[in-house]
């Protein structure tokens, strides 16, 4: 009675399909096929009266099926309603479109097709990709059909005696059981093996709406985001593969080989589910490393949140499966920046352990799983896993920086003013690609708001590295605003002068360090410590606002009341506070009445001697480790520790100005 020739023209048996639509014009073909079968099967049963309310026919006894349905639990009815007619057109149908699928294939290995296959077999994509069974791929083609086609829906509304399927667009489990029933060879319930919630093809393709009614009620209907994909391509996904910047260097050389042979090895091993973790100063060097080497390599790479993973959106991960099948891509878990570090190691290790548990259940045929974090890797156990690789990203040297400055400027198509000297800064400021790229990005964005072009001036990009500082010394240390330049301040020469020779001490440190290997020789830190003593308003603090706003750096006020403690180890505790947070950003520390903190040792009398001697001793070290510069003015030179002199770098006396330099302060303070 059925001809497959009436539905699938023969003389296109085995010739390459042109586009996606008429593959999918081949599918709903296919639905279309045994909705006709299906309408007719109906028809004859009505005619024999042997169809049972549930719309399967059990036996052609009518009385028998009633007794079934009344006496046997479903699982034990095995006597199945087979249609050698539907089971024949559905086979060679699904055969002609292999035929045609694999001539796309086969026409794309050897260049010969306009349109990438994987762009045209759209819907074979998703059969390999989640490995669907031949009840499965029908089952997709009749929600397919049902989704775009109300003829179908009435076709099917009419198989099943059911005006809510037209009504409501979705067909139910009991029809496509049914359907499936005339097809496939008996199961339990055919639908209901292919809703099994521990399957891949229930969990990202097909929807299940009806809370509360029977299986056999419940709506089924194929996924928004699946659909989207078949009728759009990539197009429709909810994420685009991370891209790197163009105009930019890989810049870490090493790190980025090492990480590539590590690709290509597991690649060619073909292995899957092992885990990565790079930690990196800021994670947007992890993340631009990443995609210079996978697209090199020509593959995608996905960058994804912790909330993403936590919400288990279907649509992501059904991206990702699709992805990784059809272009070998990779995922990488942003975990945090510096500004969201949990609290508890703890809840970073437990926060860590459920994303790679998802990861793993969610996609279990990824590659490497790339983690990144600013965090040291926490001790965490996911069973089933080895332990992972654990990278460390270093932090740019200043060649390197100074190559990021140089091409993001011409990136942003932006200009240093006169006034900016790039090596410069790349010297004074130990940042990396992610806070580089952010603040030249701030420029750009405060540029275009101005008719002077795209010239850099000194003030806009101090401001803008100001506005990058992100230290918390909370209650320790409060910013000043350090506006004063050498045009305000009425120092002698001398005095002048090493002020100066801190400023450029600091400044060309690591050119001069790197160039004569100083900085492989050198067991201590690298820091700059000024010693400003004299009597009170001789222009101490001013002074240390004019070197900070000289090397373009925050300046923050030590406030020595808060450091002391009465507890037991709190005092450490505050000043190693003080210096990991300036070891961010490498802020200046200006520690005014520093006699109070750095005050010469005494004889131990008594435990509070002890504890004072201790707390003085770490703070010279923590000071001597800093890399940074450190101020210190005080009006009690005699009382400072002798074993802290050693390690000065300047000492400046501040005396009170004389006569002309007070009459030269007063004009320079009076308006015109």
């Amino acid at each position: 009675m059925f001809d497959i020739n009436k539905y699938y023209p023969k003389d296109k048996a085995g010739t390459p399909y042109k586009d996606s639509n008429e593959n999918f014009a081949d599918y709903m073909t296919l639905a279309w096929s045994i909705a006709d079968m299906g309408i007719v099967w109906r028809d004859e049963c009505d005619e024999e009266e042997c169809m049972p309310p549930r719309g399967i026919k059990i036996s052609d006894d009518n009385k028998k099926s009633i007794e079934i349905l009344r006496n046997t639990p479903f699982e034990e009815r095995n006597e199945p309603v087979l249609v050698p007619e539907i089971q024949a057109l559905v086979r060679e149908g699904l055969e002609y479109i292999t035929s045609r699928e694999d001539a796309v294939k086969k026409q794309n290995s050897t260049g010969d097709g306009d349109v990438s296959c994987t762009d045209i077999l759209r819907i074979r994509n998703i059969i390999d990709t989640f490995k669907l069974t031949k009840r499965m791929t029908v089952l997709m083609a009749l929600l397919l059909a049902a989704r775009g086609d109300i003829h179908i829906l009435e076709a099917f509304s009419y198989i099943a005696a059911d005006k809510s399927i037209l009504e409501t667009g979705t067909p139910t489990i009991g029809l496509v059981d049914m359907l499936l029933h005339l097809i496939f060879e008996y199961e339990v319930i055919q639908a209901e093996t292919v809703y099994d919630k521990r399957g891949t093809f229930a969990r990202y393709l097909i929807k299940v709406s009806g809370e509360g009614e029977a299986v056999l009620q419940k709506r089924i209907s194929i996924c928004n985001y699946v659909y989207k994909y078949i009728m759009f391509g990539a197009s429709g996904f909810p994420k685009k593969p991370e891209k790197p910047m163009p105009g930019t260097s890989i810049y870490y050389d090493d790190f980025a080989k090492n990480l590539s042979l590590y690709e290509n090895y597991y690649n060619n091993k073909d292995r899957a589910g092992d885990y990565c973790y790079i930690r990196a100063k800021d994670t947007e060097d992890a993340i631009h490393v990443l995609t210079k080497v996978f697209e090199e390599n020509g593959r995608p790479l996905y960058v994804i949140s912790p909330e993403e993973v936590k919400a288990g959106n279907k649509d992501l991960f059904f991206m990702l499966r699709m992805m990784r099948y059809l272009h070998n891509a990779s995922v990488l878990v942003r975990l945090n920046s510096e500004e969201k570090i949990n609290k508890s190691r703890d809840d970073d290790a437990k926060m860590i352990a459920d994303i790679i548990h998802t990861l793993k259940n969610e996609l279990p045929h990824m590659n490497t799983i790339y983690l990144t974090g600013t965090i040291s890797f926490p001790s965490i156990d996911v069973h089933g896993m080895d332990s992972p690789a654990i990278l460390t990203l270093d932090m740019p040297d200043i060649a390197m920086r100074h190559t990021m400055w140089q091409e993001l400027f011409e990136v942003y198509s932006l200009i240093p003013g006169n006034d900016v000297d790039l090596m410069d800064i790349a010297d004074c400021h130990d940042l990396c690609f992610g806070q580089i790229r952010t603040i030249v990005e701030r420029c750009a964005a405060r540029l275009r708001m101005t008719s002077i072009g795209g010239i850099v001036k000194r003030n806009l990009l101090q401001e803008m590295l100001f506005s990058l500082s992100n230290v918390d010394f909370e209650h320790l240390a409060t910013q000043v605003d350090a506006r004063y330049t050498w045009d305000d301040i009425f120092l002698e020469a001398s005095q002048k002068k090493y002020l100066k020779y801190a400023c450029d001490r600091f400044r060309l440190r690591n050119r001069i360090g790197a160039q004569w290997e100083l900085t492989k020789k050198n067991a201590y830190g690298n820091a700059v410590i000024v010693l400003m003593y004299g009597p009170p308003g001789t222009g101490k603090t001013m002074a240390a606002q004019v070197v900070a706003n000289e090397v373009m750096t925050p300046l923050y006020r030590v406030d020595v009341s808060q450091i002391f403690s009465k507890y037991i180890g709190e005092t450490q505790k505050n000043i190693s506070r003080i210096f990991e947070e300036a070891q961010k950003r490498n802020v200046v520390l200006f520690f005014d009445e520093a006699d109070a903190l750095f005050t010469r040792r005494t004889e131990i009398k008594d435990s509070h001697d002890k504890y004072a001697n201790s707390d003085t001793s770490f703070l010279l070290q923590k000071v001597e480790e800093y890399n940074g510069i450190s101020i210190l003015a005080t009006n009690n030179f005699q009382s400072f520790d002798p074993a802290f002199m050693r390690r000065l770098t300047y000492v400046i006396r501040f005396e009170r100005p004389d006569e002309d330099t007070r009459r030269a302060m007063w004009h320079s303070m009076m308006s015109d």
